[in-house]
């Protein structure tokens, strides 16, 4: 692996970091920017995939120095659609295909995290219904429709300007 790709891949878990950690430096009032934390972490898996997943799990150990309450937060939710996003994005084109994969994996990391771990992510308490699992699933696909829709356009504009 080459220097420059590792100092990016560093670059990139602290630029990670320090967006998922707003609520904590500033008020629980910019919490809707912690989306942006997925980013970086896509921008990297898509150059190299193993360099993504270091900076994911680097992005990790920062973010629980920081600012512990974060930490499982970015592990299932932001990080992971990053990571998940950034993968499927270099194997495969079909946009709706990829964000159907990973609403999938979004419901499945928040119910392991509500009914498993017991932390609860959304902000309120929901139990194992069909109803809720539907309402989380859309959320999730327009989540990550929306989500690969900027971390795409974004990951486009940084090509252009490098080449």
């Amino acid at each position: 692996m080459k220097i420059k790709y590792l100092a990016l891949g560093a670059l990139m878990a602290v630029i990670s970091s320090i967006f998922q950690c707003i609520p904590a430096f500033f008020s629980e009032i910019f919490i809707i920017l912690t989306i942006f934390s997925s980013i970086p972490i896509y921008i990297i898996t898509r150059k190299h995939l193993t360099l993504g997943f270091l900076s994911y799990i680097v992005a990790f150990i920062l973010i629980t120095f920081i600012n512990p309450h974060e930490n499982l937060i970015f592990l299932f939710t932001n990080g992971l659609l990053g990571l998940v996003l950034g993968f499927f994005n270099n194997y495969i084109d079909n946009k709706y295909l990829i964000c159907t994969i990973s609403g999938i994996i979004l419901l499945l990391s928040i119910n392991a995290v509500t009914f498993i771990i017991g932390i609860n992510l959304i902000g309120f308490a929901y139990s194992f219904n069909l109803l809720s699992q539907c309402l989380i699933l859309v959320f999730g696909f327009v989540y990550c429709f929306v989500l690969n829709f900027i971390c795409s356009l974004i990951y486009k504009r940084i090509e252009n300007a490098i080449n």
